[in-house]
């Protein structure tokens, strides 16, 4: 039996696609997460379809409700990119479970490329197969079709007949494809490398995008230099994957003694996390008064090792 979350993405499709196999699933509210425990608990459930960032938050109530965990038995994943130690963890958590993980794209949640149960368990976690619903093709910055084994930008031409159809779309993620020999017979696989153009990013739910981190910081115009970077990452606090997030900025010339000023650092920190939204009506500093977020970290530089402008959010997950 299904827990399919009744708010996730192509959840129509999902049910649809479980009714035609004859599947029982049970519906859940993602937003309620220990109202969904004591369902999966009473309905005896051995399947769930979800997110990596819903699962990691479900995980807790599905403990505290005494959930037999190694009862999961199959896992599908979607939406998302799983990191590595978001893997390794829930595969210690769900022991006797088989993944099916599906990422799609930070621009949207068409399902583009795939893991089978061969590169789930041989291969790191940005490996992946192309899915036959549509092609892919490598280009350079001259839009010149690239030979395989190189890393570039990748343009997408759906297959499935829609309203809206994309044709060469541009996605803006650095990808490499080269040839292998899969045990599921498959031929080829996508290496995911990076986002090159890093407007936004996606992680545990939420959407960092450089606007709203800029529109935090602009009562630090003062004393600190108007260039900024973001980098996120992942710990395991207590067995609970938490991100993080830790801004690298630079005081003006005139002000960098304020950096040894506890106070002000924290009050400056207290800022941001108060003003930097990662969803709608939902702040930083709000997540992390819920234990869903470490407190945000920064880093001062005295120089910036590329005088250009880089990339405003860098992604470690």
């Amino acid at each position: 039996m299904i827990l399919l979350g009744e708010a996730s993405a192509s959840f129509i499709w999902n049910l649809k696609h479980m009714q035609s196999l004859d599947i029982p699933t049970v519906l859940w509210n993602v937003k309620n997460l220990w109202v969904s425990s004591k369902i999966a608990k009473e309905t005896n459930i051995d399947a769930i379809v979800t997110n990596p960032s819903i699962l990691l938050r479900l995980i807790k109530e599905l403990k505290n409700s005494w959930f037999d965990l190694d009862g999961i038995k199959w896992i599908s994943l979607w939406w998302e990119y799983c990191s590595d130690l978001t893997n390794s963890y829930l595969k210690e958590i769900f022991k006797n479970a088989y993944f099916n993980f599906r990422y799609w794209n930070s621009e949207f949640i068409w399902n583009i490329w795939y893991r089978c149960k061969h590169l789930w368990n041989n291969s790191p976690q940005n490996i992946f197969h192309i899915n036959p619903s549509a092609i892919l093709e490598i280009l350079d910055e001259n839009w010149n079709i690239l030979e395989e084994n190189e890393f570039w930008e990748i343009v997408l031409t759906d297959l499935v007949i829609r309203a809206l159809p994309l044709i060469r779309y541009r996605i803006w993620d650095v990808w490499r494809i080269s040839k292998f020999e899969c045990e599921c017979w498959e031929k080829y696989i996508l290496e995911f490398s990076w986002r090159s153009w890093n407007d936004f990013l996606k992680f545990h739910w939420l959407t960092l995008k450089t606007d709203m981190l800029y529109d935090s910081m602009l009562g630090t115009n003062w004393f600190l230099e108007h260039r900024y970077e973001a980098h996120v990452y992942e710990k395991n606090i207590d067995w609970n994957i938490l991100p993080q997030l830790i801004i690298k900025a630079q005081f003006k010339e005139n002000y960098r003694d304020l950096k040894n000023d506890t106070v002000f650092i924290d009050a400056l920190l207290k800022d941001i996390s108060s003003k930097l939204y990662l969803w709608p009506n939902i702040t930083l500093q709000n997540l992390v008064d819920d234990k869903n977020f470490l407190p945000l970290g920064i880093e001062f530089v005295e120089n910036w090792e590329n005088e250009l402008k880089s990339l405003s959010i860098i992604s470690h997950l």
